[in-house]
Parts: C-alpha cells; sequence; structure tokens
C-alpha cells in the first residue's frame, strides 16, 4: 500500500515519509522476533500498541478456515484494489488447496470498496459516491443461495 501511495502522483507520500514506514515496520519485526519484549523498540506503524501487532503476528485467517472445514466461506477480491491486491487471491488458493465449501472469486473492475472503475486506481476514487457493484451483489446472493442447498 505504501509504495503505490508513494507512486501516486500528489499523493504527498515523501521519501522520508516511506523511511519512516520501512523504519517502523522493522519496529515490528524486531518486536515479534523477541516474544518476551514488552517494548522498547521504538515506534510502531499508526502509532498503534505493540500488543496489537503481536496479535495480529499469531492470527492466520487460512488456518483458522482449515480448521473449520464444514464452514462455508466466500473470499472475493477486486483487480484494482490496491490495499488487497490482486494477486493475493493465488496466496489464498495456494493455501487453502481443494477446502471444501470454499469459493474465491475476482472481479477485475472492482477496487477495495467493491465498487467498479476504470483505468489506473487512486485514492481519490475513495471520495467519489459509488456503489458496491451488481455483478458481486449478484455474486454474493447466488453463492448464498448454492451455500443453502
Amino acid at each position: 500500500q505504501n509504495q503505490f501511495l508513494q507512486d501516486e502522483v500528489g499523493s504527498g507520500v515523501t521519501p522520508a515519509l516511506m523511511a519512516d514506514m520501512r523504519f517502523r515496520r522493522d519496529n515490528v519485526e524486531k518486536l515479534l522476533a523477541n516474544a518476551e519484549h514488552l517494548g522498547g523498540t521504538g515506534p510502531l506503524p499508526l502509532d498503534l500498541p505493540a500488543s496489537l501487532w503481536r496479535d495480529l503476528a499469531r492470527y492466520d485467517p487460512a488456518a483458522t478456515l482449515l480448521s473449520q472445514p464444514g464452514l462455508p466461506a466466500l473470499l472475493v477480491f477486486g483487480g484494482r484494489d490496491w490495499q488487497v491486491p490482486i494477486r493475493e487471491k493465488a496466496r489464498w488458493e495456494a493455501r487453502l488447496g481443494l477446502r471444501p465449501r470454499t469459493t474465491l472469486l475476482a472481479f477485475p473492475a472492482l477496487n477495495h470498496l467493491l465498487i467498479p472503475g476504470v483505468g489506473k486506481p487512486s485514492r481519490a476514487e475513495y471520495q467519489q459516491p459509488g456503489k458496491v457493484a451488481d455483478e458481486l451483489i449478484d455474486a454474493v446472493a447466488e453463492w448464498i443461495a448454492a451455500t443453502l442447498r
């Protein structure tokens, strides 16, 4: 996300800000490398507490799904999503394999808000009124109906 923002013209993300973000990311890695360490690594991303970063590091959503094979799962990916890029779909497919009751769908025109757009995605489109794509709504409705059968 940060690289996308730096590359976006007029984003205001400077090389100094990117260096600070990398520094904070590295601080999280240091924090996680020493489980007994209670802090002192320096500032963390978004100034969120160390306990949150530790909790996030322990959570594996794919493992959670794999441990509950009877739970239906629908994962949706947008081709214009710069926050969760479409390449993540392949990672989920690899992790979940042939897990039963799992559907992964890709919608090339959708952004992170599941709103359709054209051209290169940008932060500015998040400020524009829009609605979730009808094709996504239809796909979710069909998935729910099929799951209930």
